[in-house]
């Protein structure tokens, strides 16, 4: 596209014939006249300016309609006729888009306000490229950008992009984990158009392994000046096996110790292996394994083996007993959707329970059963969430066709939503949890609340029936250094019947609480005011 200045007649600024005396505007078909005069500066009376002249040129070329824009003169009635000639653009007879691999062609036709039949503006087309690039930009596909555009002679606008691509993954830092294990987790492959999107989901995954204290990524750009970079993922490996042991003496129970072993990463291979007992006046041992990704595929597997002996347990309504329970469960998950995880586990368990009240009837039994679950996980921390949502929902079917000695199923619906607070890495995290039991549910199967998990201010399990409904309300800030503060309310109740529902009849609590971050986790401590006043409560980890 060109601007020249032709001169027909050599002549001195300060002689009476430099006055320019017309303005004429030659060669548009299509743009009016009045459009082009009223971009140029030059007036009819005025002596020839070069300077001035070289202005109109560019405003003249500035509307985007001429491929070559020129100026010559001509005498005119004792002056000079400056006459315009422009070369209009050609119209756009078809727009053709190439090298869109991830955005379709009618999205970005979509996107562009330059359409065929119309006459071909470059200053439209520019923002059309300009919209385009940056709509790219928000689908996270930040290395594309418009390569080349051209213009055939029938009016085919032909743009070409090049989205970039992602040309290989490097894993720095990783001296326990395996490769494969952090590679596994991502969706991105080398090849692809390179997407910031789909890899910050991928590098949450590899966080949310839990073997890591940082995930930090970086692009190398290709050597060979090629639109291709490298991604380099430097990983910060945390300590994730642990050992406790303790041992004490009580003048009820004797004797009593502790042993307890975890590893979360065992071998490097993202399999977890716990076993943990408890000896002296009572036994308790539990042992388990879970791999997900068994077999080489996205498929878990997980096995627990456990006897456990839970002594002078309080419920409200028929006081204390003590629950002895031995067997196992097989489960197996897989994921069924962006986010969703299906589990199936069976299981098997011998349960005896003592009551301390001579009037109750111990019971005794096997329970065989199988149990559907589906888990939707969008949060964006799975220990310590800050944002998202998790819904969880179950069905346990027992007996029946499976034998045993009870028949019954159960269905438990939870819903768990978080929310920036009123400043940063503040958060709001909120908890509705339901349960309804059908058939004989026998007393260790009912739905129990109370305690550190589920209703604090209250003993453990100390509210049982076979309908449910619990909510948690959380306000989480920071208070120094891996120490969090956090107020909480609780709300719930069981009950055995439909018709013993009454929202009068919830139990409510409320307190504060310190979570600190340890080298073997974070460590919760929560002191709840219930009806029959405060009570501290130990554990492991947020409450939801």
């Amino acid at each position: 596209m060109i601007c020249v200045i032709m001169v027909g007649t050599a002549l001195a600024e300060d002689e009476p014939t430099n006055i320019i005396t017309a303005i004429e505007v030659r060669g548009n078909n299509v743009i009016p006249t009045e459009e082009i005069l009223h971009v140029i500066q030059t007036k009819v009376g005025e002596k020839i300016n070069h300077e001035k002249l070289k202005k109109d040129l560019q405003a003249v070329f500035d509307l985007g309609y001429f491929f070559d824009v020129r100026v010559g003169f001509e005498n005119h009635l004792s002056g000079i006729k400056l006459i315009f000639e422009v070369v209009e653009n050609p119209k756009i007879t078809e727009v053709v888009i190439k090298g869109n691999e991830r955005i379709s062609e009618e999205k970005l036709k979509e996107l562009m306000q330059l359409k065929p039949g119309q006459m071909l503006n470059t200053n439209i087309l520019n923002k059309d490229l300009r919209t385009i690039e940056a709509y790219y930009q928000d689908q996270g596909l930040i290395l594309a950008y418009v390569e080349d555009i051209s213009v055939s002679n029938t009016g085919v606008l032909t743009i070409t992009i090049n989205e970039g691509f992602l040309k290989g993954i490097k894993i720095l830092g990783n001296e326990k984990t395996k490769d494969y294990v952090i590679r596994r987790e991502l969706h991105i492959k080398p090849g692809e158009v390179f997407d910031l999107k789909k890899v910050q989901d991928d590098l949450r995954e590899i966080y949310n392994l839990g073997f890591f204290n940082d995930v930090k990524p970086r692009l190398e750009r290709a050597k060979d000046g090629s639109n291709e970079v490298d991604l380099v993922i430097e990983v910060e490996e945390k300590k994730t096996g642990q050992f406790q042991m303790g041992a004490g003496y009580s003048s009820k129970d004797g004797w009593l110790g502790y042993m307890e072993i975890k590893e979360k990463n065992l071998f490097g291979r993202a399999q977890k292996l716990g076993f943990k007992w408890e000896f002296g006046e009572v036994t308790n041992y539990e042992l388990s394994f879970y791999d997900p990704w068994a077999f080489g595929e996205r498929f878990s597997f997980g096995i627990d083996l456990y006897n456990r002996t839970n002594k002078n347990v309080k419920d409200i309504v028929n006081g204390e007993y003590t629950k002895h329970s031995k067997g196992g469960s097989i489960q197996i998950g897989k994921p069924i959707a962006e986010d969703i995880t299906a589990t199936l586990k069976f299981k098997y368990e011998n349960t005896l329970t003592n009551w301390a009240n001579e009037n109750l009837v111990d019971e005794s039994g096997d329970t065989r059963s199988l149990t559907l679950t589906t888990i939707r996980d969008t949060t964006d921390n799975p220990f310590n969430p800050g944002s998202g949502a998790k819904d969880i929902a179950s069905i346990e079917y027992a007996g029946q066709l499976l034998g045993g000695d009870y028949d019954f199923t159960k269905y438990r619906f939870e819903l768990r939503r978080y929310y920036p607070g009123f400043k940063d890495e503040h958060t709001w995290a909120f908890r509705l949890k339901t349960g309804l039991g059908t058939g004989e549910l026998p007393f260790h199967e009912e739905f129990k609340i109370g305690g550190a998990e589920t209703l604090r201010g209250y003993e453990p399990n100390s509210l049982s029936g076979n309908r449910m409904l619990l909510a948690n309300a959380e306000y989480r800030f920071p208070l120094v250094k891996n120490l969090q503060g956090a107020v909480f309310v609780d709300i719930g109740n069981a009950w055995q019947k439909d018709d013993q529902i009454r929202l009068d009849d919830l139990k409510f609590s409320g307190g504060v609480g310190v979570r600190m971050n340890t080298p073997l986790g974070q460590i919760r401590l929560d002191y709840a005011i219930g009806e029959n006043g405060g009570m501290p409560h130990f554990s492991i980890g947020q409450t939801f």
